[in-house]
């Protein structure tokens, strides 16, 4: 059986780590149907848990290897400058490690998982070595969205136009690789993550807490916890017992603690940082609604997808979220959830309270979410997706 090489910067190194894990949760379904290596890069001072069962490899002298882990790359370089000198080593030792292995397996397909590293180092080896192993490029969204202006723009135009087929998670992303960068809609499709709706984000015993609302995600600009924050110093006022809950880490929690405070919801709003994969449901069965205030960042990031709203809805919270494209492929207003406009903390709060005074009246809110959302999301069926595509682009002898 041939192999394929799948290329990934994330992958948890320990079983109950706040990594995003959609490559490894993906991977672990696409077993039942291909044979797979896994190639992540090491980071320093992680113990190898999940991490065994991916090739590892090393890029730098130990004290530098801080490109990935904690809250991702983007994140780390923008904490230590000094990181930028370490990208090309950490090219360099990408190459040279997928180089090894395609010489010593039978790769039949390499599935890049990122633009930006993992797309370009896929196609540099395929360059310099004139290889023509089949390429697969996901794209996930602040790395097409990101690296708009420049020299990066045109390598990532050229990065996709090497690859033999483009996933993106949604369709907004879709659009912009047609009209945007010129993608061949022959060699584009949408395939987005998944979650798995069957055992973990599924409702629980315990009864939602009525005032509690769930923030979830990186604490970046693209995310809009401020606009949140804001919102919620409105709703205070005229909504007693409400707590806002915030899950995740980044670069900018302590601007974020000082704002809460600024706006005098230090006691309203508790920062519970990033928590281990397999605590996150647990949060999300006891709150009664999740809010995910989408924007789009300056340098024009933004939301890929949003599979934390997913995960919401799968344990029976009602979400309110952003209206961006994006956003659209899981919110339907009223159906799945309810849209408001972004970078609005007025529109944002009216939503609110009016869904927490819908829901002391006892009326129901999105009943059907969760059955609108399992065919299209669960994992089980999304893996069957990707597993269907990689069996076309694999060599013929």
């Amino acid at each position: 059986m041939t192999d394929i090489l799948v290329l990934t910067s994330t992958w948890p190194y320990l079983e109950h780590h706040h990594h995003p894990q959609f490559v490894n949760l993906l991977c672990r379904r696409l077993e039942k149907y291909h044979k797979l290596i896994v190639v992540a890069p090491y980071i320093r001072g992680e113990k190898p848990g999940e991490g065994e069962k991916a090739s590892l490899f090393r890029y730098c002298f130990a004290p530098f290897e801080r490109l990935t882990g904690g809250d991702g790359i983007s994140t780390n370089l923008k904490r230590k400058p000094w990181l930028y000198f370490v990208i090309p080593f950490y090219f360099a030792g990408l190459i040279i490690h997928c180089r090894r292995l395609i010489q010593k397996r039978d790769i039949s397909v390499i599935h890049a998982h990122w633009i930006f590293p993992q797309g370009l180092a896929a196609v540099l080896c395929k360059v310099v070595f004139r290889s023509d192993i089949p390429l697969l490029i996901t794209a996930h969204g602040g790395d097409l969205y990101g690296y708009s202006e420049g020299i990066l723009s045109r390598v990532k135009k050229w990065v996709l136009n090497r690859a033999d087929h483009i996933t993106v998670v949604s369709r907004a992303m879709e659009t912009y690789c047609l009209e945007k960068l010129g993608c061949s809609s022959e060699k584009l499709s949408v395939r987005s993550m998944g979650v798995d709706l069957q055992n973990t984000f599924v409702p629980g015993n315990c009864r939602h807490d009525a005032r509690k609302i769930i923030f979830l995600g990186r604490l970046v600009e693209k995310k809009g916890l401020d606009v949140l924050i804001q919102a919620i110093a409105k709703v205070a006022d005229q909504v007693s017992g409400i707590r806002l809950d915030v899950i995740g880490g980044g670069a900018d929690l302590k601007t974020y603690r000082s704002m809460a405070q600024s706006f005098g919801v230090s006691e309203v709003v508790r920062f519970l940082g990033g928590l281990p994969n397999n605590e996150v449901p647990l949060h999300l069965q006891r709150a009664a609604f999740a809010v995910m205030p989408f924007r789009v960042a300056r340098g024009g990031d933004q939301e890929g997808l949003g599979l934390t709203m997913v995960e919401a809805i799968g344990c029976g919270c009602t979400v309110i979220a952003s209206d961006l494209p994006a956003v659209q492929d899981v919110i339907e207003d009223g159906k799945t959830g309810f849209l408001v406009p972004p970078e609005n903390p007025q529109a944002l709060a009216e939503k609110i309270i009016r869904v927490i005074r819908a829901a002391d009246r006892g009326e129901e809110l999105c009943p059907n979410a969760r059955e609108l959302i399992i065919d299209k999301f669960d994992w089980d069926n999304v893996a069957k997706t990707y597993a269907d595509l990689l069996h076309k682009l694999k060599r013929r002898p």
